[in-house]
């Protein structure tokens, strides 16, 4: 693999995904940091109902 293939990464799964699985899969040496956003969505915003993002 060369510096521009990209990785694919894709597990279809019918159990919860942990953080820490996640950081494992996507780690690397090389980098200087991984970011991870974790949240939430509320069921409103201005009055009107949520139901994704």
């Amino acid at each position: 693999m060369t510096d521009t293939d990209p990785i694919k990464l894709l597990a279809l799964r019918d159990t919860p995904l942990s953080v820490d699985e996640v950081f494992a899969a996507v780690g690397d040496d090389a980098a200087g940091g991984t970011a991870l956003f974790v949240g939430t969505v509320r069921d409103h915003d201005g009055g009107r109902d949520v139901a994704s993002l």
